[in-house]
């Protein structure tokens, strides 16, 4: 109660300040407070809700009485009627550990459309899980420009329901615009150009996936872009970036930056790569890499 009653009276000091717009927004704790928040009329213009919940305490999978989660759909609903916003964004994705024992889409999506609010509802049609969906560069890369024109205050939803779309297909990686694999150069069969796909394991049960893509091979070095993909899970944010390996005796190429590394190593086979990465921390993966990778689920 304390933290919303602090948004509120921030909001009211942002208004006396000549801010004509606010967006009172959050994610999992923030977001339950933003909801709130919204509940006395005229005080914010938009509110963006992302998997709003009790708090990390009550996230996981423990049958104990720390899971107040199973009560957090019945108190979404009654946060949801009180709120005043003329515009709301709710994000509730599949796998959230902090919902509980719920299955709340069909609850939250029925008091959505029971307020007099404009809303969007991204729940778990989703193709991100888990309850950091919306901190991923996906997400961001999906859903912002949607957001955007909806929060806008210049622009007025014509619907009830704002949908906005998922790509179709759906990437397995985040990729430049008009990214194409480049394929192997015919008259040099044991040239590294193209796709290398595979995996490594995080845990016991969970993997990532990974695409090094090789654009240029050069006489000291070996230019590629380093793909990660959302994981087993599709929990994980996606990310990419360009990098120089420095090549050894035409087997090994490495790319090396403060503590962390990334190895590159021919095998016997033209067809695999033979892939080792120490991060930061010191964790260790390893992978074989194969010819190709797929770049959409």
């Amino acid at each position: 109660m304390k933290h919303v009653a602090d948004l509120k009276r921030r909001i009211k000091k942002a208004r006396t300040e000549g801010y004509k717009h606010v967006i009172a927004a959050g994610q999992s704790y923030g977001g339950a407070i933003s909801l709130e928040a919204a509940s006395e009329s005229g005080l914010v213009d938009a509110v963006i809700a992302a998997a709003p919940g009790h708090g990390s305490d009550a996230c996981g999978s423990g049958l104990g009485g720390a899971r107040i989660a199973n009560t957090l759909t019945d108190d979404l609903i009654g946060t949801i009627a009180d709120v005043k916003s003329p515009r709301i964004v709710l994000t509730m994705a599949d796998g959230d550990e902090c919902m509980g024992f719920n299955k709340p889409m069909k609850p939250l999506r029925a008091a959505l459309d029971k307020n007099g609010a404009r809303f969007i509802f991204l729940d778990s049609t989703m193709p991100i899980r888990g309850h950091l969906a919306a901190r991923t560069n996906q997400f961001d890369e999906w859903y912002q420009v949607c957001l955007l024109n909806f929060v806008y205050p210049d622009s007025t939803p014509e619907a009830k329901e704002t949908k906005c779309a998922t790509p179709n297909p759906v990437p397995r990686y985040l990729t430049p615009y008009g990214f194409e694999l480049p394929g192997r150069p015919a008259d040099k069969p044991d040239s590294l150009i193209g796709g290398w796909g595979g995996e490594y394991e995080l845990n016991n049960s969970h993997t990532r996936n990974i695409c090094v893509v090789v654009t240029a091979e050069r006489e000291q070095t070996t230019q590629a872009h380093s793909l990660w993909g959302a994981g087993s899970q599709n929990k994980l944010s996606m990310s990419g970036s360009n990098r120089d390996f420095v090549k050894y005796d035409d087997r090994i190429f490495e790319y090396e930056r403060g503590k962390y590394r990334m190895k590159l190593s021919r095998t016997d086979s033209p067809d695999t790569l033979a892939l080792d990465i120490v991060t930061t921390s010191g964790r260790e993966f390893e992978a074989t890499l194969k010819r190709g990778c797929r770049l959409h689920h």
